[in-house]
């Protein structure tokens, strides 16, 4: 990795392309009349393009 003036980027400095995404949550809860337990629920669906990652040619 080196460091120039376009940031800390490894390979030729270039700047990458923005990542897109879309993120779909759904979510439950629960209150019995008792006070005692509070269950909640939450279902997480997150799909990300154009994400920023970094591969160690030393181990691949």
């Amino acid at each position: 990795m080196r460091t120039n003036a376009t940031g800390i980027w490894p390979g030729q400095g270039e700047q990458p392309s923005p990542s897109r995404g879309r993120q779909t949550e759904v979510g439950a809860k629960l209150s019995l009349p008792d006070g005692r337990l509070g269950p909640t629920l939450g279902l997480f669906d997150i799909r990300r393009r154009n994400g920023v990652g970094y591969v160690d040619r030393r181990t691949s």
